[in-house]
C-alpha cells in the first residue's frame, strides 16, 4: 500500500514533494492504518532530549532532522542491510579415506570371498559429532577388473566376524548390528582404462553414525578375478561430515 499525505483540515492528498502551507498539519497514511503527523513550518523547530514534537517539513516537502550525521549513519545502515552481493557459505567439510589393502594373487578369488580383508577408514566423524553421509565409493585397480561384489560398511569393529584376504566372508551374529550400509558393485559401475580400470559409485547419501569416528569395510567379491599384484587395489571412500 503507498503512503499519501493528506491536509489534516481538508482531508485533501498531495503528493509529498508538493508545496505545502506553511504551519498545515498533515497526516502520512501508512499500511494497517497508522498515520504520522507532521507541521510544514518555514524554520525547523528546536527539539528537547526527550520532545514528543511533530515531524517538521519544509517548504518543498522534505523532513527536517536535527543531526544530519545521523541520518547519514542510519542510511549506510539500511544499505548495508540491503546489499545483495554474494555471501560465502560454508558448506559441511568433507571427509576422503583411502585404504590399500594387501591382496593375493594366487589362488584366483572365489565368489563370496573378502577381497583384501578388514579396511578402517579412519575420520569419518569429528570430536563429539560421530556422523555423517556417505557418499561415494571409488575402487582403483592397476589392472582390468570389472567384477561384481558389495561393500559391507560398519559403524564399529566387527571384531567376531571373519574378514580375512582370500577367505569366505562371515559374518558373525554378535556384529549384525554394527552394519551400517551395503554398497552393491556392479560389472556396470567399472571403466576400462585399457590396462588399468576403475570402479565409480556416487550418489549413496548413506547416513551413519561411528563408534568413535572410523567406520569399518568388507570388499566382498560375487564373481572369481584374479588380481594383477598385490598392491592391485585401492579403495576411496568420501563423506560429509556432520
Amino acid at each position: 500500500m503507498s503512503a499519501a499525505l493528506v491536509d489534516q483540515a481538508t482531508g485533501q492528498a498531495f503528493a509529498p514533494a508538493g508545496r505545502k502551507a506553511t504551519g498545515a498539519t498533515l497526516v502520512e497514511v501508512v499500511a494497517g492504518g497508522a498515520s504520522v503527523s507532521a507541521v510544514a513550518t518555514a524554520s525547523a523547530p528546536a527539539y528537547a532530549e526527550g520532545s514528543t514534537e511533530p515531524l517538521s517539513l519544509d517548504d518543498n516537502g522534505n523532513l527536517r532532522v536535527k543531526d544530519a550525521a545521523a541520518l547519514t549513519a542510519l542510511n549506510a545502515l539500511v544499505a548495508a542491510a540491503t546489499d545483495t552481493s554474494d555471501v560465502n557459505v560454508k558448506g559441511p567439510p568433507a571427509a576422503v579415506a583411502s585404504v590399500a589393502p594387501a591382496v593375493s594373487i594366487s589362488p584366483a578369488y572365489s565368489t563370496g570371498d573378502c577381497i583384501g580383508g578388514m579396511m578402517t577408514f579412519a575420520g569419518m566423524g569429528r570430536t563429539g559429532i560421530l556422523s555423517g553421509i556417505f557418499e561415494s565409493l571409488t575402487i582403483q585397480c592397476k589392472s582390468a577388473q570389472s567384477f561384481a561384489g558389495e561393500l559391507w560398511v560398519f559403524n564399529d569393529n566387527p571384531t567376531s566376524s571373519t574378514i580375512t584376504d582370500n577367505a569366505a566372508f562371515v559374518l558373525a551374529p554378535a556384529d549384525f548390528d554394527k552394519v551400517a550400509f551395503v554398497v552393491p558393485i556392479t560389472s556396470a559401475n567399472w571403466y576400462a582404462g585399457n590396462v588399468a580400470s576403475v570402479a565409480s559409485i556416487g550418489g549413496l547419501a548413506q547416513q551413519y553414525l561411528t563408534a568413535a569416528g572410523s567406520l569399518y569395510a568388507a570388499l566382498i567379491v560375487r564373481a572369481t578375478p584374479t588380481l594383477g599384484s598385490s598392491t592391485d587395489i585401492k579403495v576411496v571412500a568420501k563423506a560429509m561430515l556432520d
